[in-house]
């Protein structure tokens, strides 16, 4: 047996009493959860339990039987967690799935990004190597036709040294065979009173200090043409012709030079030489002469 307050008076009463033995009030004990109510309640303000009109003496019979309609009532309950704890669910899985797939997004637009930034360094790199490979073709050129101009030049002028030394050798020579006075020559053929043979008259001309400087600046200037041929031996792309004819001009110009320093043969021989020389280096040297207007055109 328990104790219980009577909900009139508040005095202790036993559990088991029907009224209150101090204030005669009829006790009701909610079945589910044993509060006391007022008589008058159908229904228990703890719980909720529907109490109806049942008497005390029915607690014990009635505290073993659930009501339909709290029976109902926890299972809606449960059925609303249950679809409250499975939309959580699914609404986590769909906001993990979400991240995911935002994630992935993100993943392939830095890809992306990556790649087209990696494809413009590849763009500008390969464009910027073929600026610079331009740049140094026009310099190559321009270096080769300037060296090219003055092999040219170089030659030109050795040439010109050549001949006049070619043409005052052919005139020692001559004057000493056929015993001919020139006042330019005869200090080579003549001792005043006879001609010398035209092998002394021709040493005594390449003794002759002015002869003798004239075939100085001869040497220096094949040295000059030389060095300006050989810079020009890796010509640029489509330079090849040009190339050619510096050489054949060379050529040309070695022949002379040769007459020049090292005379032989017979008088007539060595004047055919000299003749035929002469005319293949003019002839080569026109084609040069074209060869650098070109150059100008070109540049213009």
């Amino acid at each position: 047996m328990a104790l219980i307050k009577c909900p009139n008076c508040g005095n202790s009463i036993s559990d088991q009493s029907t009224n209150c033995i101090y204030c005669n009030y009829k006790i009701k004990v909610c079945p589910e959860c044993g509060n006391t109510v007022n008589e008058e309640c159908d229904i228990c303000p703890k719980c909720g339990f529907p109490i109806g009109s049942q008497s005390p003496n029915n607690n014990s019979s009635v505290s073993t039987q659930k009501s339909p309609v709290n029976n109902t009532k926890k299972i809606i309950i449960g059925a609303l967690a249950l679809c409250v704890l499975i939309g959580a669910v699914f609404g986590i899985k769909a906001s993990l799935s979400n991240k995911e797939n935002r994630d992935k997004s993100n993943s392939v637009n830095v890809v992306e990004e990556s790649d087209s930034k990696n494809d413009k360094i590849k763009e500008d790199a390969k464009s910027h190597i073929e600026e610079e490979s331009k740049l140094l073709q026009e310099k190559d050129l321009a270096e080769y036709k300037v060296n090219y101009s003055s092999a040219m030049v170089s030659m030109l002028e050795g040439a010109e040294i050549s001949n006049d030394c070619c043409v005052k050798i052919l005139k020692v020579w001559g004057n000493s065979i056929w015993e001919e006075h020139d006042d330019e020559t005869d200090k080579y053929t003549y001792n005043g009173t006879e001609f010398y043979d035209f092998n002394t008259a021709l040493d005594n001309l390449y003794s002759d200090q002015d002869f003798s400087a004239s075939l100085e600046s001869l040497y220096d200037n094949k040295d000059e043409v030389m060095g300006a041929i050989k810079k020009l031996n890796k010509y640029p792309d489509g330079m090849e012709y040009s190339y050619e004819l510096i050489k054949e001009g060379y050529d040309s110009y070695k022949k002379l030079y040769n007459l020049a320093t090292s005379p032989d043969g017979s008088f007539n021989s060595y004047s055919d030489e000299f003749s035929d020389a002469t005319d293949n280096f003019m002839d080569v040297f026109d084609k040069i002469e074209l060869e650098t207007d070109m150059f100008d055109s070109s540049a213009n």
